[in-house]
Formats: structure tokens, C-alpha cells, sequence
């Protein structure tokens, strides 16, 4: 997903231009850095799901099958 698509998606489930801005240009300065940051689609999840947490829980699962296992 282009930052466009991501601008458009987000604005859709309420995001103001301020926050699509924000996240935007930490997606860029992390990536300078030689971080790869959350992609746009795990973001926008996390948006319409209003809830990090879960997402984050969904995405890592396969990186870490025992985690649940370990709380």
C-alpha cells in the first residue's frame, strides 16, 4: 500500500489529514534510518479495529507461535 492509498483508506475511517501526516512522515524517517516500520495495512488495521494491541497480537502470531503460551 503507496501512502497515497494509505491517506485515502485511513481518511475514510476518520483519520484527520494531521494524523495521516504524522504517520506518514514516520514511515519515511524510519525507513532512512534502516528501521522497517509497521506497513500501512497493519496500521490501517489497527485504525478500523481501534485496537494496536490485537493487531500487533495477529501480525507477530507466526513469529512467535509459543508467545501465547508463555503469558
Amino acid at each position: 500500500m503507496t501512502a497515497t492509498e494509505f491517506r485515502v483508506a485511513a481518511k475514510k475511517c476518520g483519520m484527520g489529514d494531521h494524523q495521516n501526516d504524522k504517520k506518514i512522515n514516520l514511515q519515511e524517517r524510519l525507513r532512512r534510518e534502516g528501521i522497517t516500520p509497521v506497513s500501512y495495512e497493519v496500521a490501517l488495521a489497527a485504525l478500523q479495529k481501534h485496537s494496536c494491541i490485537e493487531v500487533f497480537d495477529l501480525v507477530n502470531v507466526d513469529k512467535h507461535p509459543n508467545s501465547f503460551a508463555m503469558a
